[in-house]
């Protein structure tokens, strides 16, 4: 597929190559763990090696597509890494986030509500 004239529309086309890299990837490393543990015989283990050597050269390729998306479209939060979520509400959290992140509430008096 011939690239698209706006680089922020290309991008997404970018992303899809770098994701199936990535995928290749992953595929061959499974192979070669696989001859490696003795789970496949029928890889030779220069065959294996040779394989190893692909999926890092792929997962490089992608590397690099991935940090050039983001600078052709940098509006797209899907293309940036991703960042984890605090484990604990800060101090400063509203009442309803600590609640949305299972902090435990007080317990009031019971004998209130009947």
């Amino acid at each position: 597929m011939d690239k698209f004239p706006k680089p922020e529309d290309d991008s997404y086309r970018e992303y899809l190559i770098a994701v199936a890299k990535e995928a290749q990837a992953y595929d061959l490393t499974r192979e070669f763990n696989d001859s490696t543990s003795g789970k496949r015989p029928d890889i030779k283990p220069q065959d294996a090696e040779d394989d190893f050597q692909r999926a890092q050269k792929l997962l490089d390729e992608a590397g690099a597509i991935y940090k050039e998306i983001i600078g052709e479209n940098p509006k797209e939060k899907e293309f940036r890494p991703a960042t984890r979520a605090p484990k604990r509400p800060s101090p400063s959290t509203p009442r309803s986030s600590a609640i949305a992140t299972k902090t435990p509430r007080p317990r009031g008096n019971r004998s209130r509500l009947r």
